[in-house]
């Protein structure tokens, strides 16, 4: 059967709320400061709602396998935008990877962003997840800034 995406409905907060403890833990060797008992980076229902937010369920065979978020975000103001498109809690798990899912979710937050006139998209990698970087260079995202951090503990 062929991955689909569609819009995230209440009735998946359970798998996408495992889905965003797994992005955690995936994440968690990559940076430090995560704090020990942080489950998520996000709160799921607010996601659900916010009607400038625009959140994805890939599902394949029935089963629900990845999901992303995009959202309509003021840019800062010194920027040639005044909104931009952010895309968060990219996730596909290990099982369904390799299929196109991320580009599939991709190309559907992309048109969302263009029916809202949005002109500019934007996400975040650890620099430690080249696994990341080849899906988002693969779908058009070209490095960006590099943000760094020094812990001074």
């Amino acid at each position: 059967m062929q991955p689909t995406t569609r819009l995230a409905t209440n009735g998946d907060l359970e798998v996408l709320a495992q889905f965003q403890r797994n992005l955690v833990e995936y994440e968690r060797p990559m940076d430090s400061t995560i704090a020990v008992d942080a489950d998520g980076y996000y709160d799921i229902e607010s996601l659900l709602t916010d009607p400038d937010t625009h959140l994805l369920v890939a599902e394949d065979a029935g089963s629900l396998s990845g999901c992303s978020f995009g959202q309509i975000r003021p840019a800062d103001h010194w920027a040639a935008h005044e909104r931009i498109g952010y895309i968060g809690m990219v996730y596909v798990h290990d099982d369904y990877r390799g299929r196109g899912i991320c580009s599939m979710m991709f190309e559907r937050l992309e048109a969302w962003f263009r029916s809202r006139a949005v002109h500019e998209l934007r996400l975040e990698a650890y620099a430690r997840n080249p696994s990341a970087h080849k899906a988002y260079l693969k779908s058009g995202f070209e490095p960006h800034l590099i943000q760094m951090r020094r812990s001074l503990e």
